[in-house]
């Protein structure tokens, strides 16, 4: 008996769920595409597009990533309110659009616009960031009983108080026994302020952390194998940059997009956008470079 009435609770039970399933159709508006920017703007290098076309999430699983290009697009950039050319499309890359202007200063201001058949419109703004106000003290490198390596040193950041600023901060390392002069930025093992993000073995920091005033922070990085062919000679050095607002919040919130992608249950994430009538950024950065000669005895 008791048999049976479990067979009957059990059938009800599937009758109640099968009676509750109801299918959602969802209705969702198809957008037409529009121009996808990727630039950023610097002292020390020509200005570079990365032009493409933007895509429907229904599509992205089928997109011919080959053939993203805009045909006849037309973009034209201008400094300080004075025209200075059109970009030209790369030989080679057809994605790649460029021109060359080699007296970009900080506080130089550029507004980009484009024009493409059945797209509309873009324009976007941006100005060189002042140059990073950074020294470094108490670089350390030596090697570790386990065969590992410590480097460690002090940056310190003298911020201005009267603008926002945004930094990144990474090591590098010219590596004369690699053919080619290879560049590493070794891992991070310890640091010893929370009040910085790390992203692809580059810290981030904001400004609004120092509240104008100077910023003093110790890093120290390991290695386990790289390092170990360095010359007893060579050169390290700091590279700091100051970004524009618009590019520091873009790159955090694509590095947390890429995170959130892997995490079926994670928010949605707005990535930072300054192209208007598209899609992408126009960023800008200002530099400094710092070497620091290695004396290594072996120990």
């Amino acid at each position: 008996m008791k048999y049976l009435i479990n067979i009957l609770l059990s059938f009800f039970c599937c009758l109640v769920f099968n009676s509750c399933e109801d299918e959602i159709e969802l209705n969702i508006p198809v957008s037409n595409p529009k121009i996808v920017i990727h630039g950023v703007i610097s002292p020390e290098s020509k200005i570079i597009l990365d032009v493409r076309k933007s895509i429907s999430v229904l599509e992205r699983d089928h997109v011919d990533w080959s053939n993203q290009q805009i045909e006849n697009a037309d973009f034209k950039l201008f400094k300080n309110m004075q025209f200075i050319g059109d970009l030209s499309v790369d030989s080679t890359n057809k994605l790649i659009y460029n021109i060359n202007d080699t007296n970009i200063k900080e506080g130089d201001n550029f507004v980009l616009t484009g024009n493409a058949l059945n797209y509309p419109s873009i324009n976007a703004t941006v100005s060189i960031p002042n140059k990073p106000d950074i020294s470094i003290s108490d670089f350390i490198y030596s090697k570790n009983d386990n065969y590992s390596y410590n480097t460690s040193f002090t940056v310190n950041i003298i911020d201005n108080p009267t603008q926002e600023d945004y930094y990144t901060i990474a090591l590098q390392v010219r590596l004369n026994s690699i053919a080619g002069n290879d560049f590493i930025e070794d891992e991070i093992f310890k640091q010893n302020d929370p009040s910085f993000k790390l992203i692809y073995r580059t810290y981030f920091l904001n400004d609004k952390l120092f509240n104008g005033n100077t910023k003093t922070i110790n890093i120290q990085y390991m290695d386990y194998a790289q390092l170990s062919s360095i010359h007893p000679t060579d050169t390290f050095w700091i590279e700091c940059k100051t970004l524009s607002k618009d590019y520091y919040n873009y790159l955090i919130t694509t590095n947390k997009q890429s995170i959130n992608e892997k995490d079926f249950y994670a928010e949605p994430v707005y990535v930072t956008n300054n192209i208007e009538g598209g899609y992408g950024i126009l960023g800008a950065y200002n530099y400094k470079r710092i070497p620091l000669v290695l004396h290594y005895n072996g120990k």
